[in-house]
């Protein structure tokens, strides 16, 4: 799917709009992140068992453009006029996506329904950046990118507080992964995903005192309020807990647990 627009665009915290336009996402059969699957085996009860778990893999697509013939007003100020412009707008390219195997921070605006738009962000690698000719000298400039864990994230960080059991999450969580959950435990408390059974108990003592925070985030973190590792306060049956997608229960037993996320986006 090609995605043509003149939203804004950031690189790194630079605006790509300022020496471009027309930038449009061109995702073909190499940009669907594909789905792994990983396979272990625990103790249990009864035996051993197999768990399966599915996560997506990277996901790679072009980000294309026109350097733009102006300067980021829109103005012809050049001496050498446009063509003036559009050399040294590539250069700002080159050097914002040039060294390849280096990671970039990058962020979009699409539309939402009712005239909105919702600001995305996403960790990329740029794996490769390029000119190529058009028209009557070289304008076009192209990047390919890889996002490794294959799909862009919401700027907003919802939350909701589980107080009780069989809590729907609000609002509804869109897309069909969220394994960048964070859970904050306001005391000693046990976390239920209701759907999957999974449960995130955390006991004890912090010695920095409640409350205690899960952030699952790779690398997975787990501090008390003072900043202090408590990851020995932690036991999970199993850390994808938070892998839910649409209308999803939770339930608790003991303190208070705030579910915090973002929205995915393909």
């Amino acid at each position: 799917m090609t995605v043509l627009s003149d939203f804004p665009w950031t690189a790194d915290s630079t605006s790509l709009n300022d020496y471009a336009h027309s930038i449009e996402t061109v995702d073909g059969i190499d940009g669907i992140a594909a789905a792994n699957v990983r396979s272990r085996r625990i103790p249990g009860t009864g035996g051993v068992w197999p768990i399966f778990e599915f996560t997506r893999g990277a996901k790679v697509f072009t980000l294309s453009m026109w350097a733009a013939p102006t300067n980021a007003n829109g103005a012809v100020t050049h001496i050498e006029g446009s063509a003036g412009h559009v050399h040294d707008n590539l250069n700002a390219l080159l050097d914002i996506f040039g060294k390849e195997d280096s990671a970039i921070a990058l962020t979009r605006e699409i539309p939402q329904a009712g005239g909105t738009n919702e600001t995305l962000h996403a960790d990329a690698r740029v794996l490769r950046a390029f000119i190529t000719k058009g028209s009557t000298y070289l304008r076009r400039f192209k990047v390919y990118l890889e996002i490794p864990y294959g799909y862009w994230l919401g700027s907003t960080l919802r939350s909701q507080t589980i107080t009780g059991s069989n809590q729907y999450l609000s609002p509804t969580p869109t897309d069909v992964q969220h394994r960048n959950a964070i859970l904050e435990f306001a005391a000693a408390s046990t976390l239920t995903h209701v759907e999957t059974s999974r449960t995130v108990q955390i006991s004890g003592t912090p010695s920095g005192g409640y409350p205690v925070t899960v952030d699952l985030n790779l690398p997975r973190t787990v501090t008390d309020n003072g900043g202090n590792d408590a990851d020995g306060l932690l036991t999970a049956s199993h850390m994808t807990i938070c892998s839910f997608a649409g209308a999803t229960r939770f339930s608790k037993s003991g303190g208070n647990v705030t579910v915090k996320w973002y929205d995915h986006y393909r």
